[in-house]
């Protein structure tokens, strides 16, 4: 072998490692989250699992079935979108109010939405929230992996994201507010109307990690949950 082949080698068989470790540590965390938190069914179009994270809120409930109906609305609108839940995130998870009305985390392969999204929006615009972190879960599955450092990246992944909310709003309610919004955050050149500055995203994480433990949260799961609080937009 050529000596200036081995580090193009050695490089290759780290990358393989570190994605096979990835891999692990997703199975291993999404099975300990599966049996600490309280299921609530998996009877949705998509057969996707839904689990209660916030100590019985008193608006979990109906969060809950506009989940269920934004689900079964994807599914009759927006079929692409429920086969790529189906493929790329292992749960749904009803959380403490987050900071974020709806993220996703990578390590869990979870879609966090806030519990009380049900008290203040509608099944389309919850049908749209999802559809933006289903996006965000197909990125990542497809090994596209975001840092601080790639804020360049960051932005591209957010826009691509927020384009898909608005073509399945534009197949589900053409006149939903959330279209209008949506237009004007894909034609905003500043990345501060798409990613939050980090004192937002610190302050965010601070406060959804005290509320959850708070309510009683095990701190292993405050600490997952907050990893993929991004900070809410209007």
């Amino acid at each position: 072998m050529r000596l200036e082949v081995i580090p193009i080698v050695c490089s290759k068989m780290l990358h393989r490692w570190q994605s096979r470790a990835r891999a692990l540590r997703s199975r291993v965390i999404s099975r300990l989250m599966a049996g600490s938190l309280t299921s609530v069914g998996c009877e949705n179009s998509a057969g996707i699992e839904v689990f209660d994270a916030s100590a019985e809120h008193s608006t979990m409930l109906e969060t809950h079935r506009r989940t269920i109906d934004a689900i079964t609305l994807l599914h009759e609108t927006c079929p692409i979108h429920i086969q790529w839940m189906r493929r790329c995130a292992k749960r749904i998870v009803l959380a403490r109010p987050l900071g974020s009305p709806a993220s996703f985390d990578q390590v869990s392969q979870s879609i966090f939405l806030d519990c009380e999204l049900g008290a203040h929006y509608d099944v389309v615009a919850i049908a749209a929230m999802l559809v933006h972190e289903i996006a965000h879960s197909r990125i990542a599955a497809a090994g596209v992996a975001t840092s601080a450092k790639r804020l360049d990246l960051r932005v591209r992944v957010e826009r691509r994201c927020v384009r898909e909310q608005l073509e399945a709003l534009l197949r589900i309610d053409p006149s939903h507010f959330f279209v209008q919004w949506s237009r004007e955050l894909l034609e905003s050149r500043a990345q501060s109307e798409l990613l939050p500055t980090i004192d937002e995203e610190s302050i965010a994480r601070r406060r959804a990690y005290r509320r959850m433990r708070a309510s009683g949260v095990p701190s292993w799961i405050s600490r997952l949950t907050i990893r993929a609080v991004r900070s809410p937009r209007p």
